[in-house]
């Protein structure tokens, strides 16, 4: 029990001189993804398995998002689902890419 108590106070005191050594960052510049954006029109991949299905997904409508955000970059990047078609054996991927783009925010409210 001394033990566990002892390590306690030895990360505290870590923690707590870790803080003291970090500059602090200025409070107007706090990365966030704003907005909500969503490709204008709906794409379809397959592939034999899930995660090319999406792979190549991702690579038909990134440029959108992408193009969307500049000069930043896309965040909160949300592909339709994966599902399986038993008629063709390929995994599909069908529907709108969705995402935000990284801002810089103000200070939280007081």
């Amino acid at each position: 029990m001394k033990k566990l108590f002892a390590l306690g106070v030895l990360l505290a005191a870590v923690f707590a001189v870790t803080l003291a050594v970090i500059p602090k960052q200025d409070l107007d510049a706090i990365p966030c993804c704003e907005g909500y954006y969503q490709s204008a029109t709906t794409h379809w991949t397959m592939a034999n398995d899930c995660a090319t299905a999406e792979s190549y997904f991702r690579a038909e409508t990134i440029g959108e998002a992408q193009a969307t955000c500049s000069p930043t970059y896309p965040c909160g990047v949300t592909l339709p689902a994966c599902y399986y078609d038993s008629g063709s054996g390929m995994w599909i991927v069908d529907g709108k890419l969705s995402w935000g783009c990284k801002e810089t925010c103000g200070p939280p409210p007081m």
